[in-house]
């Protein structure tokens, strides 16, 4: 899950969420209910018309958990999640 968020996702610092953006609506699910096994809460929606879908990592307590079990190897998406944390 670390390398698929390390390639795959940003962290927004304005908007205090990580977010990961793509038209696999069914490999989206399934990164959600990884997340969910782990307890950390997502949520898709849909973008471009429902021709995309982003999931999105928010609230203090989901990154918080996001940051403890699965984290960043890129120390540059590390820096961002700690300034919003």
């Amino acid at each position: 899950m670390r390398a698929f968020f390390d390639d795959e996702a940003y962290v927004d610092v304005s908007t205090k969420r990580i977010a990961v953006t793509s038209v696999n609506l069914a490999g989206l699910k399934d990164v959600s209910v990884l997340l969910e096994f782990i307890g950390i809460k997502s949520c898709i929606y849909k973008i471009m018309r429902g021709r995309a879908f982003k999931l999105v990592i928010s609230r203090k307590q989901n990154l918080l958990k996001y940051a403890e079990k699965v984290g960043f190897k890129s120390s540059l998406k590390s820096i961002k999640l700690a300034s919003i944390l």
